[in-house]
């Protein structure tokens, strides 16, 4: 008692309690938001984990979902995966209706493109390295998610060849996302395109898609 009310150092200790009950709520508030952000995601990494491992036959479950929360849930845990290496991600989402498909396949498709944008903007130094992330409604009327980079760009002889199963210019790939999510994409009933100006200078890949479809 007598330390707490007469001795200097006792007299700061009731407002370092109030300020370390602060500091742990804080923390468990933190704590909490990722819990939440992780149980999110739970789904998706099972489904994704699943695919990799056993390349199952897809399961074509059929869901409407917010395709601003798609894309967001992608880049998330795009950068969960990965960690984000100082990569810009700038964001041009049109307002668009919800979207009816396999939501699992189509964040597994964009997962891979996020991924292969990453690879490629690494080649450039900080503070230069950007993805552009584009959703808009097609003349067509589909949707239409563009993924475009400034980094390494790809061979014009390579075009004709970027969805081949097998196909890789990266020294430690197996040359199976790109083919998987142009695969997936069909599967969607949509298509996966590319198109770059050559090497040096980055690429766009656009998955289009058909704002609904039928269950299998």
């Amino acid at each position: 008692g007598p330390f707490l009310r007469d001795d200097p150092r006792g007299q700061k200790l009731p407002d370092y309690f109030t300020q370390l009950v602060q500091v742990v709520e804080r923390d468990n508030a933190t704590v909490k938001t990722e819990l939440e952000s992780l149980t999110r995601h739970v789904d998706h990494i099972k489904v994704l984990v699943a695919s990799q491992h056993s390349r199952a036959r897809p399961s074509d479950v059929v869901e409407t979902f917010d395709v601003d929360t798609l894309l967001e849930d992608a880049i998330r845990l795009s950068a969960t995966a990965h960690g984000n290496h100082g990569i810009d991600v700038v964001r041009r989402f049109d307002k668009l209706p919800p979207a009816t498909l396999d939501r699992h396949k189509a964040l597994q498709i964009l997962l891979i493109l996020f991924g292969n944008a990453r690879d490629a903007v690494l080649a450039r130094p900080l503070g230069e390295r950007r993805i552009i992330v584009h959703t808009r409604r097609a003349e067509s009327g589909e949707l239409e998610i563009a993924v475009e980079d400034n980094g390494c760009g790809i061979d014009t002889v390579n075009l004709d060849r970027i969805f081949g199963l097998g196909f890789t210019t990266k020294p430690t790939a197996q040359g199976l996302g790109l083919h998987y999510g142009a695969c997936a994409a069909r599967e969607l009933r949509g298509r996966l395109s590319v198109h770059s100006d050559g090497l040096g200078t980055g690429a766009a890949f656009l998955l289009a898609l058909p704002f609904g479809a039928p269950a299998a």
